[in-house]
């Protein structure tokens, strides 16, 4: 019987894919203790004289012992978790050895690429027929909840089907299971978006072929690892919105992200009508989407990391370029420009706002704040007449902008002012009537005599005049950045 190099490889490499198994650790051990005795004792029985016992219990046993606990880590029966990792594990449950080396094969080459991509991301698989049906994998979880923070759960089918040319083998993965450390029918809100784990894995899910067919099995091994591939990291970055890593979250599933499968077709009849074979994409674009503004919100609110918050808005640009939420994206770009240096950019973002919706309350205080800079007296006047009548959403947030005007008196201390008059007039039209109207009377008696100051002082006496109401805001759909020193609900300016 003649037997090929290739043959010769192929049964190395199912011989090493066995050492995860119960009896492949038992062979290593009875091919050790057969080595050992057969040469190695002999070499070492003349250094051992006195203490025959350890050459013939002590040394071998240690090895085994060795073996054993490699053993346990190589093949993931335990690992220890670097606590700012997430672990992901994933069991397989395969009825046959023939399949059994096939997938595995496909499915740590997979997962050895995606940890050398992510250093924050472990995922282990641990061996094949570990547990065999769901409930055995939850008590696992249970068990190991300090270790692992979700598991994917997949069986494995195998046989032989009719084909054209005649009788061929096929390997079909047919069933998925999820399961994490919470409910995972439970929706969560990201910004503009809810996300649902449950329900976005199985929309994940449409169009995935998941069959292996033998005489196909160049193609079918690229598919099938495209595929989970695409799961693990899909699974992984929708859970990791659940921990509330909305960072980590968003470089992963950003990886997925394909502009070509993401094209919607026109509207119908007002409709939205979005192909079945473009609906994964889509679905998963609008959720990278608001983790964009999220991670870029939590990043300038709560470190005041302008320049990180700012360079996630970019990424964010290069990535959609235009989108639904184009507008609250050019607003929250021009902020974090201006409060990285950037005058020109934030000039221009606005500006790009501005062609999306007109005139907005936001629109305006930009403006506003960029006459201020300017020093242009009469631009900032007409703008705060505009403001005076324009109607402002219920949930704009006044507190934001007064807060970052307040913020600009050090570094424009030439315009103080101009940003003296401006939080007065905001304080009066919306939120504290007498503190603003002291303000614009202070502002009044020290420029009354400054002529260029005219425009401002005559709108500064009607702001004291008018009979304003209070607003009271709430929350906004889209949460803008705030600063450390203002914690009340805020809005963009």
């Amino acid at each position: 019987m003649n037997i090929t190099v290739k043959e010769i490889f192929d049964t190395i490499e199912r011989i090493k894919y066995s050492w995860d198994k119960r009896w492949g650790f038992f062979t290593s051990i009875l091919f050790f203790i057969l080595i050992y005795y057969q040469f190695l004792f002999k070499l070492l029985q003349p250094f051992f004289q006195k203490n025959s016992w350890i050459a013939n219990c002590v040394l071998p046993g240690a090895v085994i012992l060795i073996i054993f606990i490699i053993w346990l880590f190589s093949t993931n029966r335990l690992f220890i978790k670097n606590n700012k990792s997430f672990v992901l594990c994933i069991i397989l449950n395969i009825d046959e050895g023939e399949a059994e080396y096939k997938i595995k094969k496909i499915v740590k080459s997979c997962t050895k690429e995606i940890n050398t991509e992510f250093n924050k991301i472990r995922i282990k698989v641990l061996p094949i027929n570990y547990k065999t049906n769901t409930i055995q994998v939850e008590e696992f979880l249970k068990s190991f909840r300090l270790s692992v923070d979700a598991i994917l759960f997949a069986t494995v089918e195998s046989g032989n089907v009719k084909t054209e040319k005649g009788v061929d083998d096929k390997i079909v993965i047919n069933k998925f299971s999820f399961i994490g450390k919470f409910n995972v029918n439970e929706n969560r809100q990201i910004f503009n978006s809810t996300i649902n784990l449950a329900k976005d894995l199985a929309i994940r899910f449409l169009n995935k072929d998941w069959a292996y067919i033998a005489d196909n099995s160049l193609n079918d091994k690229k598919k099938l690892k495209l595929n989970f591939r695409d799961t693990i990291l899909h699974y992984a970055g929708i859970y990791l919105i659940y921990l509330g890593d909305f960072k980590l979250s968003l470089e992963i599933l950003k990886t997925l992200f394909n502009n070509k499968q993401s094209i919607i077709s026109t509207q119908t009849e007002g409709k939205l009508i979005i192909p079945k074979e473009n609906l994964p994409a889509c679905r998963l674009n609008n959720i990278i989407l608001n983790l964009f503004f999220l991670t870029a919100y939590k990043t300038y609110s709560e470190t005041n990391n302008y320049s990180t918050a700012y360079d996630i808005l970019k990424d964010c640009e290069r990535l959609f370029n235009e989108h639904p939420y184009s507008y609250d994206h050019y607003i929250f770009l021009a902020r974090c420009a201006y409060e990285t240096g950037k005058l020109d950019e934030a000039i221009s973002y606005t500006n790009k706002a501005k062609s999306k919706k007109g005139e907005t309350i936001e629109i305006l205080v930009n403006l506003a704040f960029f006459a201020i800079i300017d020093k242009n007296i009469h631009d900032l006047a007409t703008i705060y007449r505009k403001i005076k009548i324009i109607k402002v959403p219920y949930d704009f947030n006044y507190a934001d902008v007064i807060e970052f005007l307040d913020r600009q008196k050090e570094k424009l201390k030439e315009q103080n002012e101009l940003i003296d008059f401006s939080i007065g007039s905001l304080n009066k039209l919306h939120l504290d009537k007498k503190y603003g109207e002291n303000l614009l009377r202070d502002f009044i008696s020290k420029n009354d005599q400054k002529e260029e100051y005219r425009p401002l002082i005559q709108l500064a006496k009607e702001f004291i005049t008018l009979k304003t109401k209070l607003i009271t805001n709430s929350n906004t759909n889209f949460t803008p950045p705030t600063h450390k020193k203002n914690r009340k609900k805020r809005k963009k300016r």
